[in-house]
């Protein structure tokens, strides 16, 4: 119930900032010569709800005062100058006057109860009533007030229910407090003041009063409840009125808050069966008159419209109107029986056909065997050919049957024992592999078979002699979503396969040899399984980086990317109690293993610890690439750069004799982003290079970007450019040539974000998997990739492709020198001889500032944001390299043109672009006060930075002794002679393992499995050129 505090009359004049509670104006003329008009306005103030007075005079305003008494002295003050009224504002508003007093309260529904509870005054200005438990009977638009102290000082505590409970504690107008919560009881105990008592004891509605009042109210609801019921009806005969429709309609719909914007003009509905000559119609589909053909209507809309319907005199004729039907029928005529006689035949079909009709074919099979063509005409409008099917429809499927479809049969005959063999078999570890973040549809985790099905068979029937048959088992085996082959691997970095993966397999082992009872095994073996769901792909969820590609603090030490990266000067507050696994199942490990193994574990622990500083800094990247787009403008480009791998020769007749030894063609691929005019797209342009030069390195890198500068038509005036940190673009020959760029080229290269092994290049992962795609179709449809030509011939219809034949100038002279007489043969084959950057592996962002202090320099740090600056003086540049630095002199074919463009949306982060240098530091540099979790967290502070790990460091490891190098190479020597002889990398660590027993090596000196695979992939590269 909706009541005002004080109820009189509204009033329209409003001062600014409140609304007026609804005293009209009241005017007083006091006799003499210096009569005046008064007018006095009683306001309500929102926040406190206490009443406020104002008062005009001769366009003179007391502003808005506490009592009537002090608005009408402000007033006379203003006017009559140190004169004051004698007269109270109570009685200058007419309060004296018994029949103003009664005029003024005659509407009135309720009046304030003040409740004296103790010492504390409650006054309840509003009441609504509900049936909500722990409410007493009250309910939306109660409120009520009191003053007592809070946090020391006398405030007004405001209470108001409305969906929920609502508290707001003010002190001298300014809000203290504010919540809400379910009941008053549960509000009131969110503050410790008077526990004493009850909140609904605070609120006023146990006082016996207010209960009294709350009844009436209830009382008053319901009466109006059932005069709401007795609507009002009408006949067909009164739908030429518009009038009596919109007020059925209003009556029916609205009041039912039924939503009007889903169903277009709903007065046509009744005007097209006003001029129907037929009665009868089907309900709901004359509704589609009116909604969209598509439209799934909800019960509660249904039965509005049969209301509607009913009031506007309708009568449902369907037979066994108490059993729902699909299809009612429905009539407008004043006298329905005779409707419903011709509807007797459509009962006995209804009875027979349960789940109703659909279609007109259909519909009138439950009748057409009844009547004739011409009373079927006549009565319901249709076609002889509609009547006609409908009689066939009624002969094949019964009349009103839906069509005869043969049904499946499912028979369970397995007992619930064998069923339940089945299951345990697929929980044990040794046949399959839980997948630690991967589910089915119904959520299942997924189970990776260790081994192939017939001999998981065998292995079944051995473990259940008794159990279901062989047919059974493989049935059941392919009908389980869940249970599958191992998904293909080849798209996993190396750094993730040997420090992610590879670790919990040795951790497996270990748990296997040091814990004998199954149910010990067991738990390490889940935990190990959870800590391996975790750092795979809970871990990164929880690092945030900001769309522009910054980040902020975060209160959990294990998930601040600043404290990560070296540069977080804030307090933690807590540790991620997920990451703290980690230490605790170490820590848990290292009690039980043999000392031997301790000594293994650490070096796991190390490699894992690596994997999540690889993780890390893997989402930090990741997210630098959508910032990057988002920061592009008309006069910049950006570029990501990556190498397919090898193309190899295929035929669509090829044997496997026929496919070893191919050199293939090496794929360059740079996609060029930019930014169109005006427009919110980003067009994409791919220029592909593909070369009969297979060496992979820093030149052909530079000879493509110098193919792709010459090609371009509209010259950007800046670049940035995303690579990964291959060898191919992550080294100091490529960065020495880009510091020329801005001199060949006249563009300026902003920066080169290097990312970590294979991510953030999705785009371009894609457009190499198009040209594989494309590849694999050629050759099934019968073609031969002989020549790079035929690469062209392949790729040219992808959408903004351009190809082209790139041949490096390897002698990296110009072509005046290659012809002059003054450079000799030896030095035009002579590779110059480039010096290594210290610290390049760790240096994952570079810029060549072209402006400012440091023009011509290189400047290097660990990641965008984070780190010191590395910079390199242009002496240094030039002293990288024994010979000068000369621009690539590639040969290029002519490049394809592609017949339709790549566009993307462009991204709108809703941010300022980054400043060239910005650091995301702190002014200050050091921590004032360290919190206990800072001290005690086992990671220091810049534990994710590249140059902080023990691994993956380039250069950092054992070399590998000359002695060893030669004993591998004639292992590999043989082996390519003899297929037979041909080792593996594991063959050859055994054989080295024999010189080291017969004193020949030392045993600290053979390398890993690991390493002598990598020697293995460089030194067939080698051989092969």
């Amino acid at each position: 119930m909706k009541t005002q505090r004080f109820g009189w009359a509204s009033e329209e004049r409003k001062p600014k900032g409140k609304d007026s509670f609804g005293w009209a104006s009241e005017e007083r003329k006091p006799k003499g010569k210096d009569s005046k008009n008064f007018a006095i306005t009683i306001l309500n103030d929102e926040q406190t709800q206490n009443p406020c007075f104002h008062c005009v005079c001769d366009g003179k305003d007391s502003g808005i005062q506490a009592s009537a008494s002090a608005a009408i002295n402000n007033m006379y003050v203003q006017i009559f100058g140190n004169k004051t009224t004698k007269y109270s504002g109570l009685i200058v508003m007419g309060f004296d006057n018994e029949a103003i007093v009664r005029e003024l309260v005659a509407d009135v529904s309720f009046v304030s109860i003040f409740i004296r509870l103790d010492k504390i005054i409650i006054v309840v200005s509003k009441i609504g009533v509900s049936s909500r438990e722990g409410y007493y009977g009250a309910g939306p638009g109660y409120f009520s007030t009191l003053i007592t102290k809070y946090a020391g000082k006398q405030s007004l505590f405001v209470q108001s229910i409305e969906d929920k409970c609502s508290l707001d504690i003010y002190n001298e107008g300014v809000k203290l407090y504010h919540n809400k919560n379910t009941t008053p009881n549960k509000i009131w105990k969110t503050i410790d003041i008077h526990k004493k008592y009850d909140g609904v004891a605070l609120f006023g509605i146990t006082d016996p009063y207010v209960q009294q009042k709350l009844e009436e109210l209830n009382k008053l609801e319901k009466s109006k409840l059932e005069k709401s019921k007795n609507l009002i009806t009408y006949t067909s005969d009164n739908w030429e009125n518009i009038d009596i429709l919109n007020l059925i309609f209003e009556q029916n719909i609205k009041k039912r808050k039924i939503a009007t914007s889903t169903f277009s003009d709903w007065s046509n509905l009744f005007t097209n069966w006003y001029k129907q000559t037929n009665t009868i119609i089907q309900f709901p589909t004359i509704l589609f008159q009116i909604y969209p053909n598509n439209y799934q209507f909800q019960e509660k809309e249904l039965n509005a419209w049969r209301a509607m319907f009913c009031a506007a005199g309708c009568t449902n004729i369907t037979p066994l109107v108490k059993k729902k039907h699909i299809i009612e029928f429905w009539t407008k005529a004043s006298d329905p029986s005779s409707d419903r006689d011709n509807l007797e035949s459509l009962q006995k079909a209804l009875e027979a056909n349960k789940r109703g009709v659909d279609g007109k074919v259909r519909i009138l099979s439950i009748i057409t065997e009844n009547f004739t063509y011409k009373k079927l005409n006549e009565k319901f409008g249709v076609g002889n050919n509609i009547i006609n099917s409908a009689r066939k429809y009624a002969r094949l499927n019964g009349p009103g049957a839906p069509s005869l479809i043969n049904p499946k049969r499912t028979v369970k005959q397995m007992s619930e024992i064998k069923e339940k063999q089945f299951l345990m078999f697929f929980q044990d570890r040794s046949i399959v592999m839980q997948s630690s973040y991967q589910v089915d549809k119904n959520g299942s985790p997924i189970l990776y078979m260790r081994d192939q099905k017939i001999k998981l068979w065998k292995k079944f029937e051995e473990t259940f002699p008794n159990g279901m048959k062989k047919t059974s088992f493989l049935g059941r085996l392919a009908n389980c979503n869940n249970i599958k082959y191992w998904n293909d691997m080849g798209g996993l970095c190396l750094t993730c396969n040997e420090y992610g993966y590879t670790p919990f397999e040795s951790l497996i082992t270990i748990a296997h040899n040091t814990f004998s009872q199954k149910d010990q095994l067991n738990n390490v073996l889940r935990k190990i399984d959870t800590l391996k769901r975790h750092l795979r792909r809970g871990y990164e969820r929880e690092l945030v980086v900001n769309a522009d590609g910054t980040t902020q603090h975060n209160p959990c030490i294990s998930h601040c990317l600043p404290y990560a990266f070296g540069k977080c000067l804030e307090k933690h507050k807590s540790q991620c109690s997920e990451c703290d696994k980690f230490f605790e199942f170490f820590e848990f490990m290292h009690l039980h293993v043999n000392e031997d193994q301790a000594a293994f574990l650490e070096e796991i622990k190390e490699h894992l610890q690596y994997f999540l500083a690889h993780t890390t800094r893997k989402v930090y990247l990741n997210a630098q690439f959508k910032a990057t787009l988002a920061n592009l403008d008309e006069n910049g480009t950006l570029f990501i750069a990556d190498y397919k791998m090898r193309i190899l020769p295929r035929s669509a007749r090829e044997t496997k004799a026929e496919f070893f030894g191919k050199r293939g063609w090496t794929l360059h691929t740079i996609l060029v982003f930019t930014k169109k005019n005006n427009c919110a797209e980003l067009d994409i342009r791919a220029y592909d290079h593909w070369s009969t030069d297979t060496k992979q390195d820093a030149w052909f890198t530079a000879s493509s970007f110098e193919a792709v500068f010459e090609t371009i038509k509209n010259k950007p005036k800046w670049i940035r450019i995303i690579s990964d940190n291959g060898a191919h673009y992550h080294s100091s020959e490529l960065m020495a040539i880009v510091s020329h760029w801005n001199e060949w080229y006249q563009n300026e290269v902003r920066d080169w974000q290097f990312l970590e092994p294979g991510e953030a290049k999705t785009t371009i992962d894609s457009h190499h998997a198009a040209i594989s795609h494309s590849i694999k179709r050629y050759i099934r449809i019968g073609y031969d990739i002989r020549d790079g030509e035929d690469i062209v011939e392949v790729a040219k219809h992808l959408s903004g492709t351009s190809l082209a034949n790139l041949e490096p100038n390897r002698s990296q002279f110009g072509p005046e020198d290659e012809n002059s007489n003054n450079v000799s043969k030896k030095e035009l084959n002579t590779k110059p001889n480039v010096k290594t950057i210290k610290g390049i592996s760790n240096l994952f962002y570079w810029k060549w500032p072209i402006s400012g202090e440091m023009i011509g320099y290189i400047c290097a740090r660990s990641l965008p944001h984070f780190g010191l600056w590395n910079n390199f003086s242009p002496s240094a540049i030039a002293n990288l390299c024994t010979k000068p630095i000369v621009r690539p002199h590639p040969k290029i074919s002519e490049q394809t043109e592609s017949k339709s463009s790549w566009t993307i949306p462009l991204l709108d982060i809703n941010s300022t672009s980054i400043p060239e240098f910005m650091d995301n530091n702190n002014s200050s540099d050091e921590l004032e006060d360290v919190s206990s979790v800072d001290a005690n967290f086992q990671f220091s502070m810049g534990w994710a930075l590249k140059s902080n790990q023990k691994l993956g460091g380039k250069g950092k490891g054992k070399r590998m002794k000359k002695k060893v190098k030669e004993l591998l190479k004639s292992f590999f020597l043989n082996g390519n002679l003899n297929q037979k002889d041909k080792m593996s990398a594991k063959e050859m660590y055994n054989e080295l393992l024999i010189f080291v027993e017969s004193g020949e090596l030392e045993a600290e000196n053979i390398p890993k499995i690991a390493t002598i695979q990598n020697w293995i992939s460089t030194y067939t590269r080698i051989f092969k050129e």
